[in-house]
């Protein structure tokens, strides 16, 4: 399958994160997130992000996109990672 371009908008509880970019020693939403959708599709995945949080930050309706070759579809895509993802911290829609 070609590579596709997924945008993902995300809402979460960031009480548990040190913000959205990706830190070494910290957990963040980045990290948790690319994490989540590598399983998922078999791949790496890069998150590019419209804006970025701070820690402890929530946001409703942040925009991200990744590319993928993964020929799973969209709904069942979003179905997995919101199984996956924790309920009170990161949910994908």
């Amino acid at each position: 399958m070609r590579e596709r371009n997924l945008r993902l908008t995300v809402e979460y509880d960031g009480t548990a994160y040190a913000g959205w970019q990706r830190q070494r020693e910290s957990p963040t939403l980045q990290g948790t997130l690319e994490e989540k959708i590598g399983f998922v599709c078999g791949h790496k995945v890069e998150l590019l992000v419209a804006g970025r949080t701070d820690s402890g930050v929530h946001a409703l309706g942040q925009t991200a996109n990744f590319h993928t070759s993964s020929p799973m579809s969209v709904p069942r895509l979003k179905e997995v990672l919101n199984q996956l993802l924790p309920m009170t911290s990161a949910s994908s829609t």
